[in-house]
């Protein structure tokens, strides 16, 4: 909000005491006091903020599914390695 209202400052710093050091271009520094740059929450305002979160878009979920054709594959695979491994043994006795 300070940003929002200080389109030209350079630097904006808030210390601590919840005062804000807002420095301009030209070099000039603003002190803003707690009591000034620090609002506290009410109900109303924190009913606002979980209504936009409420309303926020929600993430395609992808990635979890697993396909029937890789899981296919794997088992091939694995079917296809056990059968080399047991015609090598044989081999081998």
């Amino acid at each position: 909000e300070v940003k929002k209202a200080n389109p030209t400052a350079t630097d904006i710093k808030v210390n601590n005491d919840g005062s804000v050091v807002v420095t301009f271009a030209d070099g000039s520094v603003a002190v803003i006091a707690s009591e000034n740059a620090v609002k506290e929450a009410t109900k109303e305002s924190a009913a606002n903020q979980s209504a936009k979160k409420a309303g926020a878009k929600e993430l395609p979920n992808t990635g979890t599914e697993q396909s029937s054709a890789s899981l296919a594959l794997a088992l091939l695979a694995a079917a296809t390695g056990g059968l080399l491994f047991a015609k090598k043994r044989e081999e081998e006795e």
